[in-house]
């Protein structure tokens, strides 16, 4: 498996799997993606503004295998100090050594507080300290 970062290239592929995952798509800036054979296994994207993960998604055919690992050690090795991750998957990211945060730091979260479903958000706010 090879891990680089996305190219024009992989966007239709990136868009189709979020999709599937009902992501949304924000463009191709801060995406890494993980191939095999040439085919798109996993990706996703750092926001390195804000110190966050995003869109992180491994094709439901080849979950399990250590893909999303992969491109969670790859963007923390693009981070400064520590990553923060707002998930539905918060088992997977204890796993990688982070911690749930209480909901209400979602508020200092000016896209959090502006969504939608903000009141019945059901993701976990998650942090990792790195070295």
């Amino acid at each position: 498996m090879n891990i680089r970062d996305a190219q024009p290239c992989d966007e239709e592929s990136i868009r189709l799997l979020l999709g599937y995952y009902g992501l949304q798509y924000e463009g191709l800036e801060g995406f890494i993606v993980a191939l095999q054979d040439g085919k798109m296994m996993g990706c996703a994207r750092l926001d390195a503004a804000q110190g966050e993960i995003h869109s992180i998604a491994v094709h439901p055919t080849h979950r399990g295998h250590g893909i999303g690992s992969s491109l969670v050690k790859a963007l923390e090795a693009k981070a400064c100090k520590g990553l923060y991750a707002r998930t539905t998957a918060p088992g997977f990211f204890v796993k990688m050594g982070y911690a749930p945060l209480p909901d209400e730091r979602k508020r200092a979260w000016s896209d959090c507080r502006q969504c939608d479903v903000f009141d019945k958000c059901t993701k976990t706010l998650m942090y990792r300290c790195l070295p």
